[in-house]
């Protein structure tokens, strides 16, 4: 990739090798001079949510993710983190709507059904948190936190021998896990 002030793909480029190094500041340097170059450049809005999101700045990353998903409404991972991002801020039914809609994008990939299951498990729908649970580990037998998930799950329910079973499948799947011992 040339150097070049004026080359949005070098400097996308060099927030991702930033990013890599755990370098957040230069990270989000680099994607907002993307912006500048082109205004619509989803996927520097959307490294920039991502950003936010591991940062725990919620506010931010719902911004900059919200930003990415109207510029390109078919990006799965786009939809994901604006959902992920509002669970995060404890907007928990806008986060509902936004993995609902990842869902639709992509209904054979089990992140959105995981973060949805949290969703519904942080409002405390309990109930309606079991589906998307067992969707995820349909879609992803290996998925430990979607076992951990469902158990907590059923212990909101008060099902205490299914809230075990979960636990140890998750166990099974990864022994290591002190979600799952926990």
């Amino acid at each position: 990739v040339e150097s070049n002030p004026g080359n949005a793909i070098y400097h996308e480029e060099m927030g991702r090798r930033y990013r890599d190094l755990k370098n957040f500041d230069q990270a989000l340097a680099q994607y907002s001079r993307v912006i500048e170059i082109n205004p619509n450049a989803w996927s520097a809005y959307y490294l920039r949510g991502d950003i936010y999101l591991a940062l725990n700045r919620y506010d931010e990353a719902i911004q900059r993710s919200k930003r990415a998903t109207e510029i390109n409404p078919g990006y799965y991972w786009g939809w994901v983190n604006l959902g992920r991002s509002y669970s995060g801020a404890g907007h928990d039914a806008s986060a509902v709507e936004a993995l609902q809609a990842a869902i639709e994008i992509d209904s054979e990939r089990a992140e959105a059904y995981y973060y949805l299951g949290q969703a519904y498990l942080a409002q405390g729908q309990f109930e309606e948190s079991l589906e998307p649970y067992r969707e995820a580990i349909s879609l992803n037998r290996r998925y430990t936190v979607a076992y951990v998930g469902l158990g907590q799950a059923y212990l909101g329910l008060e099902d205490c021998a299914s809230a075990t079973e979960q636990f140890r499948l998750a166990l099974a799947v990864s022994p290591n896990d002190t979600a799952a011992r926990e």
